[in-house]
């Protein structure tokens, strides 16, 4: 009986010895349990925080990206504006440096030869017209002198003739008056438009000059962003550093991926803008030749009816001094009529290529909003 009272009792030990090693051993995975919960929690916590800093950051960079370009514009809009009032030729130098000294020379040369040469053929032309001047004026006064003769002979008849002679020459100055003036005009118009080309470049240097200072500001964020993300990083575990190094590591592939793609837009973008400049300035030299030529053809052929109707008067000799008065009045009449016509097709052609510039001018700015 001893022995089995013994032996219960060793049981009785053994059993709550080995519930009491149970208990135990629930407690310790509950609390490692409970645990790796509350780090799983935090965890997840540190990960909100940090996806809500990246985004605040996120929307900070792109409101200051965005106050930064309004103020570029409003400002390249000032700029715009100062440089078409005052046309000044610092500005033109100091922009040419940065292109490079070999583009500069080889452009002025084409610009001097341009200018030498229309110089040149203007000249030749007011030769011309002075030659043939001098020889309708030689011809006159021979013709005047023999009148002179006749209207000794005559009486009367002489002075009508030196009336109409006198009133002749006169049309023949107002006309010479004209003439000049239109000469004028057209090299004003062919400096404005020079001058217009050079805006136009000097206006896509600026555009590349701004795109390169907004890809330094991009690489600048980047780079804070990447200073702040390791400073964070540095107080966290091992484990998390990983992570976020390969989160950050994808963000930063896509965004470099867009950037790319955004430049390459770019840049076709820009390329499609040089070619319709290209395009453009073509279609206006072309326009200006035809008007040039058209104009030339309508001055000599003036010139050559002009001539003509002299002639015949001459030939003629007539005492009719009214008819000749309406020939005249008709002839005047006819050049105003021309004149009025001309400065329609100038003025229709200004309207059109300030049209066009204000169109270039809209594209470029969307473009640069987008």
């Amino acid at each position: 009986g001893g022995g089995r009272k013994k032996r219960e009792r060793r049981g009785r030990r053994e059993r709550g010895e080995e519930e009491g090693e149970g208990g135990e051993k629930i407690e310790r995975r509950g609390r490692r349990e409970r645990g790796e919960e509350e780090e799983r929690e935090e965890e997840i916590q540190l990960m909100r925080m940090e996806n809500e800093q990246m985004k605040v950051r996120r929307e900070r960079g792109e409101e200051e990206e965005r106050e930064e370009e309004i103020q570029l514009m409003r400002m390249e809009n000032e700029q715009m504006k100062v440089r078409r009032e005052r046309g000044e030729e610092e500005e033109r130098e100091e922009r040419k440096k940065g292109r490079g000294e070999e583009e500069e020379r080889e452009e002025s040369k084409k610009r001097r030869g341009r200018r030498e040469r229309g110089e040149e053929e203007e000249r030749e032309e007011e030769i011309q017209l002075m030659r043939m001047e001098n020889e309708q004026m030689k011809v006159r006064r021979e013709r005047g002198e023999e009148e002179e003769e006749r209207g000794e002979q005559e009486g009367e008849g002489g002075g009508r003739r030196e009336r109409g002679e006198e009133e002749e020459r006169e049309e023949e100055i107002q006309l010479m008056r004209m003439e000049n003036e239109q000469m004028k005009r057209m090299k004003d118009e062919g400096e404005k438009r020079e001058r217009r080309g050079e805006e136009r470049e000097e206006e896509i240097q600026l555009m590349r000059m701004e795109n390169e200072q907004m890809k330094v500001r991009r690489e600048r964020g980047e780079e804070e962003e990447r200073e702040e993300t390791k400073k964070e990083e540095r107080g966290g575990e091992e484990e998390r550093e990983e992570r976020k190094k390969r989160e950050r590591r994808g963000r930063r592939e896509r965004g470099e991926e867009e950037e790319r793609e955004e430049e390459i837009q770019l840049m076709r973008m820009e390329n499609e803008q040089m070619k319709l400049m290209r395009m453009e300035n073509e279609q206006m030299k072309v326009r200006r030749e035809r008007g040039e030529e058209e104009e030339r053809e309508e001055e000599i052929q003036l010139m050559r009816m002009e001539n003509e109707q002299m002639k015949v008067r001459r030939e003629r000799g007539e005492e009719e001094e009214r008819g000749e008065e309406e020939e005249r009045e008709e002839e005047i009449q006819l050049m105003r009529m021309e004149n009025e016509q001309m400065k329609v097709r100038r003025e229709r052609g200004e309207e059109e290529e300030r049209e066009e510039e204000i169109q270039l001018m809209r594209m470029e700015n969307e473009q640069m909003k987008t």
